[in-house]
């Protein structure tokens, strides 16, 4: 890291996967995830708990007060 070099990958590792199989050889399976599906964003983060995101989801209205929390 000091000298600012990047080391290159070698040709071996760049063409085979962790299980040994080389990338160019591999022809897509009907199991595969698409790649258009691996675009897709599923997933979007809220400061919510994960109860009140299916609160929110189900159009439930949650009237009831906490009780107070104290931090000693």
């Amino acid at each position: 890291m000091r000298t600012g070099r990047i080391i290159p990958m070698s040709r071996i590792a760049e063409d085979e996967t962790e299980d040994m199989v080389a990338k160019s050889g591999y022809t897509e399976q009907d199991w595969d995830t698409k790649a258009d599906e691996l675009k897709k964003v599923t997933f979007k983060p809220t400061l919510s708990t994960f109860e009140a995101d299916i609160l929110q989801q189900m159009g439930i209205k949650d009237e009831r007060k906490r009780a107070p929390t104290y931090w000693y």
